[in-house]
């Protein structure tokens, strides 16, 4: 478990990237990592422990601590979650 000064270090660096995410290039030319995706991402897995491993390597490829910046992970997870909340509203309706 991470120390409470290494938590606060890490909040502070995705509020930090989050705050200056305009739109993060992804492997989908026309599909950037917008603000509002990045965002719906994070928060989206934060509830959900299975991806907070797929969380931190989508973060770690946004940010470019692992070369280039890369979104698409990121992305994967907040169309994930999107999809997944269509299809239990959906079941939910009938």
């Amino acid at each position: 478990m991470a120390r409470p000064d290494e938590t606060s270090t890490r909040v502070s660096q995705i509020r930090e990237f989050l705050d200056h995410e305009d739109a993060a290039p992804t492997s989908d030319d026309k599909r950037p990592l917008t603000y509002d995706l990045a965002v719906y991402g994070v928060l989206g897995s934060m509830y959900q422990t299975q991806l907070w491993p797929t969380l931190n390597l989508g973060l770690s490829q946004a940010m470019g601590k692992m070369g280039k910046p890369d979104g698409s992970t990121l992305l994967t997870i907040a169309d994930t979650i999107s999809s997944r909340k269509v299809t239990e509203l959906l079941q939910q309706r009938n």
